[in-house]
Protein backbone atom coordinates (compact mmCIF):
# COMPACT_ATOMS: atom_id res chain seq x y z
CA UNK A 1 0.00 0.00 0.00
CA UNK A 2 1.58 3.54 -1.00
CA UNK A 3 0.86 6.63 0.27
CA UNK A 4 -2.34 8.62 -1.81
CA UNK A 5 -1.57 12.37 -2.60
CA UNK A 6 -4.37 13.69 -4.03
CA UNK A 7 -5.08 16.64 -6.43
CA UNK A 8 -1.96 16.09 -9.53
CA UNK A 9 -3.48 16.81 -12.36
CA UNK A 10 -1.69 17.53 -15.45
CA UNK A 11 -1.92 21.02 -15.06
CA UNK A 12 0.12 20.80 -11.44
CA UNK A 13 3.55 22.35 -10.94
CA UNK A 14 6.18 20.02 -10.70
CA UNK A 15 7.45 22.81 -7.92
CA UNK A 16 4.17 21.85 -6.01
CA UNK A 17 3.56 18.13 -6.75
CA UNK A 18 7.48 16.41 -6.36
CA UNK A 19 7.75 17.58 -3.04
CA UNK A 20 4.56 15.73 -1.85
CA UNK A 21 5.10 12.64 -3.92
CA UNK A 22 8.77 12.35 -2.70
CA UNK A 23 7.19 12.72 1.52
CA UNK A 24 4.76 9.97 0.79
CA UNK A 25 7.00 7.85 -0.88
CA UNK A 26 9.41 9.02 2.53
CA UNK A 27 6.53 8.09 4.66
CA UNK A 28 5.65 4.31 3.35
CA UNK A 29 9.52 3.91 4.37
CA UNK A 30 9.51 5.12 7.67
CA UNK A 31 6.27 3.15 8.16
CA UNK A 32 7.28 -0.18 7.04
CA UNK A 33 11.20 0.76 9.15
CA UNK A 34 8.87 0.34 12.30
CA UNK A 35 8.10 -3.10 11.79
CA UNK A 36 9.56 -6.99 12.40
CA UNK A 37 11.55 -7.93 9.21
CA UNK A 38 9.13 -10.96 8.08
CA UNK A 39 9.53 -11.94 3.98
CA UNK A 40 6.37 -9.94 3.41
CA UNK A 41 7.42 -6.24 5.59
CA UNK A 42 11.06 -6.89 3.88
CA UNK A 43 9.93 -7.06 0.02
CA UNK A 44 6.89 -4.40 0.64
CA UNK A 45 9.97 -1.70 2.08
CA UNK A 46 12.16 -3.14 -0.78
CA UNK A 47 10.05 -1.72 -3.48
CA UNK A 48 8.96 1.12 -1.11
CA UNK A 49 13.00 1.85 -1.48
CA UNK A 50 12.18 1.43 -5.18
CA UNK A 51 9.66 3.74 -5.52
CA UNK A 52 11.51 6.48 -3.68
CA UNK A 53 14.37 6.49 -5.71
CA UNK A 54 12.38 6.70 -9.07
CA UNK A 55 11.25 9.53 -7.47
CA UNK A 56 14.44 11.41 -6.59
CA UNK A 57 15.28 10.34 -10.09
CA UNK A 58 12.43 11.45 -11.75
CA UNK A 59 12.36 15.02 -10.11
CA UNK A 60 16.09 15.66 -10.41
CA UNK A 61 17.00 14.77 -6.45
CA UNK A 62 20.86 14.90 -5.84
CA UNK A 63 22.26 11.53 -6.99
CA UNK A 64 24.31 10.80 -4.14
CA UNK A 65 20.62 9.87 -2.26
CA UNK A 66 19.50 7.37 -4.72
CA UNK A 67 23.11 6.09 -4.39
CA UNK A 68 22.16 6.19 -0.17
CA UNK A 69 19.18 4.28 -0.95
CA UNK A 70 20.70 1.72 -2.95
CA UNK A 71 22.46 0.57 -0.09
CA UNK A 72 19.26 0.14 1.65
CA UNK A 73 17.77 -1.56 -1.16
CA UNK A 74 20.59 -3.99 -1.77
CA UNK A 75 20.63 -4.93 2.57
CA UNK A 76 16.57 -5.17 1.94
CA UNK A 77 17.46 -7.69 -1.17
CA UNK A 78 20.04 -9.81 0.79
CA UNK A 79 17.56 -10.80 3.19
CA UNK A 80 14.77 -11.26 1.29
CA UNK A 81 16.93 -13.88 -0.96
CA UNK A 82 17.89 -15.62 2.37
CA UNK A 83 14.63 -15.80 3.82
CA UNK A 84 13.40 -16.71 0.08
CA UNK A 85 15.74 -19.26 -0.67
CA UNK A 86 16.71 -20.78 2.98
CA UNK A 87 17.41 -23.81 2.62
CA UNK A 88 20.38 -22.70 0.75
CA UNK A 89 20.92 -19.66 2.12
CA UNK A 90 19.25 -19.36 5.78
CA UNK A 91 22.11 -20.03 7.58
CA UNK A 92 23.29 -16.28 6.04
CA UNK A 93 19.94 -14.37 7.57
CA UNK A 94 21.22 -13.61 10.77
CA UNK A 95 24.38 -11.88 9.45
CA UNK A 96 22.23 -10.75 6.53
CA UNK A 97 19.31 -9.30 9.34
CA UNK A 98 22.10 -7.69 11.44
CA UNK A 99 23.35 -5.54 8.42
CA UNK A 100 19.52 -4.84 7.55
CA UNK A 101 19.25 -3.39 10.62
CA UNK A 102 22.55 -1.14 10.40
CA UNK A 103 21.31 0.02 7.10
CA UNK A 104 17.81 1.04 8.27
CA UNK A 105 19.05 2.60 11.45
CA UNK A 106 21.74 5.00 8.51
CA UNK A 107 18.46 5.33 6.64
CA UNK A 108 16.82 6.68 9.36
CA UNK A 109 19.39 8.79 11.02
CA UNK A 110 20.75 10.62 7.83
CA UNK A 111 19.16 9.39 4.81
CA UNK A 112 15.47 10.35 5.50
CA UNK A 113 16.00 13.73 6.66
CA UNK A 114 18.19 14.39 3.64
CA UNK A 115 15.64 13.51 1.31
CA UNK A 116 12.97 15.27 3.19
CA UNK A 117 15.09 18.63 2.43
CA UNK A 118 16.15 17.56 -1.10
CA UNK A 119 16.04 20.19 -3.78
CA UNK A 120 14.09 18.87 -6.54
CA UNK A 121 13.34 20.10 -10.10
CA UNK A 122 11.22 23.16 -9.87
CA UNK A 123 10.45 23.51 -14.09
CA UNK A 124 7.28 22.47 -16.15
CA UNK A 125 4.34 20.83 -15.03
CA UNK A 126 3.37 17.64 -13.64
CA UNK A 127 1.51 16.11 -16.83
CA UNK A 128 4.33 18.64 -19.13
CA UNK A 129 6.73 17.86 -22.02
CA UNK A 130 9.49 16.78 -19.88
CA UNK A 131 8.21 14.49 -17.71
CA UNK A 132 6.65 13.02 -20.96
CA UNK A 133 9.68 12.84 -22.35
CA UNK A 134 11.10 11.07 -19.43
CA UNK A 135 8.33 8.22 -19.68
CA UNK A 136 8.66 7.75 -23.27
CA UNK A 137 12.60 6.90 -22.69
CA UNK A 138 11.60 4.72 -20.28
CA UNK A 139 8.94 3.06 -21.96
CA UNK A 140 11.69 2.55 -25.30
CA UNK A 141 14.03 0.71 -22.83
CA UNK A 142 10.91 -1.92 -22.16
CA UNK A 143 10.31 -2.07 -25.74
CA UNK A 144 13.79 -2.68 -26.96
CA UNK A 145 13.82 -5.87 -24.53
CA UNK A 146 10.82 -7.33 -25.35
CA UNK A 147 11.53 -7.64 -28.81
CA UNK A 148 14.24 -9.80 -28.34
CA UNK A 149 14.23 -13.75 -28.50
CA UNK A 150 14.61 -16.33 -25.97
CA UNK A 151 14.63 -14.99 -22.18
CA UNK A 152 17.99 -15.97 -20.87
CA UNK A 153 18.34 -15.18 -17.08
CA UNK A 154 20.48 -11.98 -18.25
CA UNK A 155 18.08 -10.64 -20.54
CA UNK A 156 14.73 -11.76 -18.14
CA UNK A 157 16.75 -9.66 -15.43
CA UNK A 158 17.41 -6.35 -17.72
CA UNK A 159 13.88 -6.57 -18.92
CA UNK A 160 12.51 -6.82 -15.08
CA UNK A 161 14.73 -3.69 -14.70
CA UNK A 162 13.26 -1.71 -17.57
CA UNK A 163 9.95 -2.52 -16.16
CA UNK A 164 10.36 -1.38 -12.79
CA UNK A 165 12.02 2.12 -13.86
CA UNK A 166 9.02 2.33 -15.91
CA UNK A 167 6.25 1.41 -14.03
CA UNK A 168 7.48 3.27 -10.56
CA UNK A 169 8.20 6.56 -12.77
CA UNK A 170 4.46 6.10 -14.40
CA UNK A 171 2.80 5.56 -11.07
CA UNK A 172 3.72 9.07 -9.70
CA UNK A 173 2.30 10.42 -13.22
CA UNK A 174 -0.62 8.27 -13.03
CA UNK A 175 -3.39 11.54 -11.51
CA UNK A 176 -1.44 13.54 -14.47
CA UNK A 177 -1.37 11.29 -17.48
CA UNK A 178 -3.31 8.67 -19.50
CA UNK A 179 -1.53 5.79 -17.39
CA UNK A 180 -3.75 3.28 -16.42
CA UNK A 181 -3.57 1.13 -19.15
CA UNK A 182 -0.06 1.09 -19.06
CA UNK A 183 0.10 0.31 -15.58
CA UNK A 184 -2.11 -2.75 -16.33
CA UNK A 185 0.14 -4.00 -18.56
CA UNK A 186 2.76 -3.55 -16.63
CA UNK A 187 1.62 -5.28 -13.14
CA UNK A 188 1.37 -8.66 -14.45
CA UNK A 189 4.55 -8.77 -16.48
CA UNK A 190 6.71 -7.25 -13.67
CA UNK A 191 4.82 -9.91 -11.44
CA UNK A 192 5.68 -13.17 -13.84
CA UNK A 193 9.57 -11.41 -14.56
CA UNK A 194 10.13 -11.53 -10.68
CA UNK A 195 8.57 -14.84 -10.83
CA UNK A 196 11.27 -16.11 -13.29
CA UNK A 197 13.85 -14.60 -11.51
CA UNK A 198 13.45 -15.92 -7.57
CA UNK A 199 13.31 -19.61 -10.06
CA UNK A 200 16.88 -18.39 -11.57
CA UNK A 201 18.34 -17.24 -8.09
CA UNK A 202 17.20 -21.19 -7.37
CA UNK A 203 18.99 -22.46 -9.86
CA UNK A 204 22.18 -21.04 -9.59
CA UNK A 205 22.08 -22.17 -5.44
CA UNK A 206 21.49 -25.70 -7.06
CA UNK A 207 22.71 -26.14 -10.55
CA UNK A 208 20.26 -28.60 -12.65
CA UNK A 209 17.24 -28.08 -10.42
CA UNK A 210 14.01 -26.27 -10.71
CA UNK A 211 14.39 -26.44 -14.99
CA UNK A 212 10.58 -27.68 -15.58
CA UNK A 213 9.61 -24.97 -13.76
CA UNK A 214 11.37 -22.59 -15.26
CA UNK A 215 10.46 -23.49 -19.01
CA UNK A 216 6.87 -23.47 -17.43
CA UNK A 217 6.91 -19.50 -16.46
CA UNK A 218 9.40 -18.84 -19.25
CA UNK A 219 6.49 -19.66 -21.47
CA UNK A 220 3.56 -18.22 -19.40
CA UNK A 221 6.07 -15.12 -19.90
CA UNK A 222 6.69 -15.10 -23.21
CA UNK A 223 2.75 -15.39 -23.93
CA UNK A 224 2.51 -11.95 -22.19
CA UNK A 225 4.90 -10.34 -24.30
CA UNK A 226 3.59 -11.66 -27.18
CA UNK A 227 0.21 -10.25 -26.06
CA UNK A 228 2.03 -6.67 -25.54
CA UNK A 229 3.99 -7.32 -29.30
CA UNK A 230 0.16 -7.72 -31.04
CA UNK A 231 -2.01 -5.08 -29.25
CA UNK A 232 0.96 -2.67 -30.09
CA UNK A 233 0.68 -1.93 -26.35
CA UNK A 234 4.38 0.51 -26.41
CA UNK A 235 2.81 2.11 -29.34
CA UNK A 236 -0.12 3.06 -28.09
CA UNK A 237 1.36 4.67 -24.98
CA UNK A 238 4.27 6.61 -26.81
CA UNK A 239 1.09 8.50 -29.09
CA UNK A 240 -0.85 8.91 -25.77
CA UNK A 241 2.19 10.25 -24.07
CA UNK A 242 3.05 12.98 -27.10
Amino acid sequence: MTTKVKKLGRRARVADAAPRLLAARLRDIKDLAATPPTLASVHAMRVATRRLRAALQLFGGPRALSLELKRLQDALGAVRDAQLHSRWLGAELPQRTRALAAAVQEFSQRTAPRVAKAELAQRGRLGGHRLRKELRRKLRAVEKRTQAGALSPLLAHQLRIAVKKLRYRAELLRQALPLSGLLAELEPLQEALGELHDLDVRRTLEPGREGAAREKKAAALAQLLEHWRAQGTGRAFHRALR
